[in-house]
């Protein structure tokens, strides 16, 4: 079961990602975890073709089960793999998400360009990532998150080529940042 707070947040993720989608998208979520945002995403975008990719061969696992469960095994596919190697073609993409997965990634500028090298022109890139301000003092290991700043977040988008960047903190997600980009 989901906890309802980050089941609200699945929902209103996926609830932005229709509005700022075609209905037959191609879509990535990247750090996908046990798949709750894919199932999120399926619900309110019926016609698209949804994939999702996890580093963890036990979070892939997960997903896979819930996935069945939701009786959607036939639209998303998930698989293992890590940000800065993905197993897709060039412009595959119409959009890619990652909730919460960024700060995971060992090689941020190489998960970002191995991205944008997925999306099809114009596509976009949608991610939330953990405000570091949130946690002052509190749990010192998520300094990392964001590289301390909306500012620095908007520049690592853009070094990566990502144009109309935009960084903002959705009011309702306080401990989070939203970014949007396109290719």
């Amino acid at each position: 079961m989901v906890p309802s707070l980050r089941r609200g947040l699945y929902e209103r993720a996926a609830s932005r990602l229709a509005m700022a989608s075609p209905q037959n998208a191609f879509i990535l979520d990247v750090g996908a975890g046990p798949g709750h945002l894919l199932v999120a995403i399926a619900r309110e975008l019926p016609h698209a073709t949804l994939h999702g990719v996890d580093i963890s061969p036990h979070m892939t696992d997960e997903a896979r089960r819930l996935i069945e469960s939701a009786g959607l095994k036939d639209r998303i596919a998930i698989q293992q793999a890590g940000a800065i190697a993905l197993p897709f073609e060039a412009a595959a993409f119409d959009c890619v998400v990652s909730m919460m997965s960024y700060h995971l990634w060992d090689d941020r500028p190489g998960g970002l360009a191995e991205i944008r090298r997925i999306l099809k022109p114009g596509g976009s890139l949608h991610l939330y990532v953990g405000r570091w301000e949130a946690y002052p003092g509190r749990l010192p290991e998520l300094d990392y998150f964001n590289h301390r700043s909306r500012e620095a977040l908007e520049a690592a988008l853009r070094s990566a080529g990502f144009e109309a960047v935009n960084v903002q903190y959705p009011r309702r997600l306080g401990t989070y940042l939203f970014a949007s980009a396109t290719r």
